[in-house]
């Protein structure tokens, strides 16, 4: 029996935790394997006091005048009085949340901010961890391991702003890439519409007709970064789809306590959900016949409960079957290693 069920992959953030937990776990790089967690990372560089190795390497790598090092304590000042409620939602839920409101009550030097550091954190782990030989060798295996499941010339997409299975997999980033090696801050900057309004070289957004908008407007942008044939090639064909580690979570602005009270809300799922682009989306594949299978992976019972719930409001519900991520990869049968 031929192994390799799926003809298209679109993958997100939750294959990258799997594979980073993996490699924390396999592969011990004393005292800078934590922050391969971000959340750790993050937490450490907020609140971190100035002698401390994580700011000093900040601070001198940018080069950061004195103007730029104001804004920079005060927007760390900011952040810190807010690591409570990054760590109750979540970094990307709170960012989706508190920067991209209508009403936005956050300053735009938060949000460059928050941009540039979570990119110089992918930087930091690409350059002290991605990049030693035994992690190479693992995410090689890795990568075999999740090929065998993928017919040869299969179409392959991330909303993933990392580029760690990129060598191997070679997916195409529909949310656009972070910037290695990130030697300028303002190489953060895609393009822009004003000199106040500009998009960035990768994609936060509050919802799924938000990222929409947003990504017509990069579309028709001179850009590198952000591969769009998943959303505006007309004859995309993606036969068996495996979609893998994307949350489809409901927004901050339309939680299960809006619902409660509007009701009526609860059939929208394309604005509903962080991802409902993709939803949106995959409709419109079914709905053209270009799309005859879904595979989603779910890692827990309560995901497994909210992806039946919004996919039960698409018309391509029938076509989704449902499977547990370790039943799809189990990196746990690949060798581990020590340093």
């Amino acid at each position: 029996m031929n192994s390799k069920l799926y003809n298209s992959f679109l993958y997100g953030y939750g294959l990258t935790l799997a594979v980073l937990n993996h490699v924390s776990k396999s592969i011990n790089i004393p005292s800078i394997d934590k922050y391969i967690d971000f959340n750790i990372f993050f937490y450490d560089f907020i609140q971190a006091e100035e002698h401390k190795r994580i700011l000093r390497d900040f601070n001198k790598y940018f080069k950061l005048n004195s103007d730029t090092i104001k804004t920079h304590l005060n927007t760390r000042k900011y952040l810190c009085h807010k690591v409570d409620e990054i760590s109750k939602l979540g970094f990307e839920r709170w960012v989706s949340k508190n920067l991209f409101k209508k009403d936005n009550k956050v300053s735009k030097d938060v949000q460059f901010y928050v941009y540039v550091l979570y990119n110089y954190w992918y930087h930091f782990i690409n350059e002290k961890i991605l990049s030693n030989s035994k992690v190479v060798n693992l995410l090689e295996k890795i990568s075999d391991l999740i090929k065998q499941k993928i017919t040869m010339n299969s179409k392959i997409y991330t909303l993933n702003f990392d580029t760690i299975l990129d060598k191997y997999l070679n997916p195409k980033h529909l949310h656009g890439v972070f910037t290695l090696p990130l030697t300028n801050i303002k190489d953060l900057i895609l393009s822009f519409s004003n000199e106040k309004e500009f998009e960035y070289v990768y994609l936060f957004g509050s919802n799924g007709i938000e990222k929409l908008s947003r990504l017509d407007k990069i579309r028709n942008s001179k850009q590198n970064k952000y591969d769009l044939e998943f959303f505006y090639d007309r004859e995309l064909y993606l036969s068996h789809l495996l979609i893998y580690g994307i949350s489809l979570g409901n927004t901050e602005f339309i939680n299960n306590e809006f619902l409660k009270t509007y009701p009526e809300h609860e059939k929208v799922y394309y604005i509903r959900s962080v991802d409902g682009h993709i939803l949106l989306k995959l409709n419109q594949l079914y709905n053209a016949d270009k799309i005859e299978k879904i595979t989603l992976a779910y890692y827990s019972q309560d995901d497994l409960i909210h992806y039946k719930n919004i996919i039960g409001f698409t018309d391509f519900k029938s076509i989704v079957e449902y499977k547990q991520c370790n039943e799809i990869f189990n990196f746990n049968k690949l060798n581990k290693f020590s340093v």
